[in-house]
């Protein structure tokens, strides 16, 4: 089952347990882990990588790149991250490849602030 369907299904799941809230009970605790849940399957989603073959990012957006290939000094690279953006191609920041094959990427993740792990 992809995480997008799951999350689907308890959000509707949740929503036809609405007609239970006339009962009088408290659903709170429900309702809050209900969201606790799909925060955390969508978390999950957006932090993996994501094949090429499967979609691309958004535009401008920088992501980090799985990439193979060769770089000026005609060094070898195989599966090494690289940061690159995508601008309807594949941009390389600072990696200086000569020739070079995209496999797969991932979003960026959110920058440190302190206080928060």
């Amino acid at each position: 089952m992809e995480i997008k369907e799951a999350s689907k299904i308890i959000k509707e799941a949740c929503d036809e347990w609405e007609y239970l809230k006339d009962t009088g009970d408290d659903w709170t605790d429900v309702h809050e882990a209900r969201d606790l849940a799909i925060s955390a399957l969508e978390k999950q989603e957006q932090d993996r990588w994501i094949p090429i073959t499967e979609r691309m990012p958004e535009e401008n957006d920088f992501v980090l790149v799985t990439v193979s290939g060769e770089d000026v000094r005609g060094c070898e690279w195989k599966d090494s991250m690289a940061l690159a953006v995508w601008i309807n191609q594949w941009n390389l920041v600072d990696a200086n490849l000569v020739s070079y094959r995209i496999s797969a990427w991932r979003p960026l993740p959110e920058p440190y602030t302190e206080g928060k792990s």
